[in-house]
């Protein structure tokens, strides 16, 4: 008796072990992942502040190329300012 009263203890123990280590995994998961969307606005942001400074140092006369656009808006505004169209497109 005494025998089994210690096992379902330590099976007890150890379940709750392993439900607070599954816990802390899916916090450190979603924490991950939030790191991760931040770092992707940040670098996107960025990646926005470089083309649109390039653009602008290219060619300062075009207001256009100045405007934040949106990331691929932007490379075909730098490339073509006179096509309305690809900026529609995208």
């Amino acid at each position: 008796m005494h025998q089994q009263e210690s096992q379902q203890r330590l099976m007890q123990e150890s379940h709750k072990m392993h439900h607070q280590e599954s816990q802390q995994r899916l916090m450190q998961e979603s924490r991950c992942k939030m790191h991760q969307k931040m770092y992707q606005q940040e670098s996107q942001q960025r990646l926005m502040q470089d083309a649109s400074e390039d653009a602008s140092a290219r060619k300062p006369a075009t207001a256009d190329a100045r405007k934040p656009l949106k990331d691929a808006s932007k490379d075909a505004s730098v490339r073509k300012p006179a096509t309305t169209d690809a900026r529609k497109l995208l």
